[in-house]
């Protein structure tokens, strides 16, 4: 009997393993996407300051925040719509779910609370970016997203230990190195290897 059970665990992992896979059409595309609109938003705040056109920043980020989350459901709902979810893509739509409340939820406790001071939200964002991709690179067998969750991590206690007004511009670089990049080399793998099975 439990030589039986052990068996269908080990089946289990093969298949979450396997299943994974499916996951990284998801993944490399979200990656690029999300980077955009940060990219996008960061973009837009500095050329209104070079233009000395100032407002509060909620007013940039939420709108970003909340197209990209309406879009990215949008998304979730027809790739459900069409596909069998899969348990590694519950894990990850989990993870990164739980990321966007968390990191909505600290800007905006910044914002308005001034429960947290600004300068520290980009390490926060960087930390909290971190895990997630730790995560998402375990699950999804990928290294690169694996270890970029290390670089994260690291830029984000050098925000903390130096604190100043090139944070939000690190943060912008980060993302583009350590999001972007991977996500567009994860769709490049994608799109090779749906061409080789063809």
């Amino acid at each position: 009997m439990n030589k039986n059970h052990a068996q269908e665990e080990l089946a289990f992992i093969r298949k979450v393993m396997q299943d994974s896979q499916k996951v990284l059409t998801d993944s490399g595309k979200m990656y690029i996407f999300w980077s955009g609109c940060v990219v996008l938003g960061l973009a837009i705040k500095f050329f209104t300051q070079a233009l000395d056109i100032y407002f509060h920043n909620a007013w940039l980020w939420i709108p970003i925040i909340i197209i990209g989350w309406l879009i990215s459901f949008l998304r979730r709902t027809h790739h459900s719509n069409t596909q069998v979810k899969t348990f590694a893509q519950r894990v990850i739509y989990a993870v990164w779910t739980a990321w966007g409340v968390a990191i909505l939820t600290l800007t905006l406790l910044a914002f308005f609370l001034h429960a947290i001071q600004a300068w520290a939200v980009p390490a926060i964002i960087a930390i909290l970016l971190g895990s997630a991709h730790f995560i998402s690179g375990v699950v999804t067998n990928q290294a690169i997203i694996r270890y970029s969750g290390f670089a994260w991590w690291s830029g984000g206690i050098a925000i903390f230990i130096w604190p100043g007004e090139y944070a939000v511009f690190l943060l912008g670089v980060m993302i583009i190195v350590f999001q972007m990049i991977p996500g567009i080399l994860l769709y490049r793998k994608w799109k090779r290897e749906m061409k080789m099975s063809d």
